[in-house]
């Protein structure tokens, strides 16, 4: 009885675990391409200006490898957590992913819209 109880919280753990670097890497594609997309107003922002992206440090070219890796990284962790479960939490992703594409590129300019999406 132990022995089920310290495997079934390590697979809790472990699945957790990678849900989470998942989640990190998903979302960091995505700031990676809101930079890119942002580049331009973010040049005329006092704070925003300083990204790498918007002060030319790093070539849009690069952002677009560095969205790729992370979200392809996502999807690959994904497929690493059992069958049962890989595709529920891929379709969760995809959605999280696209729906932020959605918000960077319109959904922020309206303004009820904004304080949902930020809020999921």
């Amino acid at each position: 009885m132990a022995k089920e109880f310290i495997y079934i919280l390590a697979v809790i753990f472990w699945r957790t675990y990678y849900g989470l670097v998942l989640y990190v890497y998903i979302s960091k594609s995505f700031y990676c391409f809101n930079d890119i997309y942002d580049r331009e107003s973010d040049r005329l922002h006092p704070k925003k200006r300083l990204r790498p992206i918007a002060s030319g440090r790093v070539s849009v070219f690069v952002g677009y490898i560095l969205m790729m890796v992370m979200f392809t990284l996502s999807i690959v962790i994904c497929l690493l957590l059992t069958d049962e479960i890989a595709w529920k939490v891929i379709s969760i992703i995809m959605f999280y992913f696209i729906m932020n594409i959605a918000y960077c590129i319109k959904l922020k300019q309206i303004a009820i819209v904004d304080v949902f999406i930020i809020a999921i």
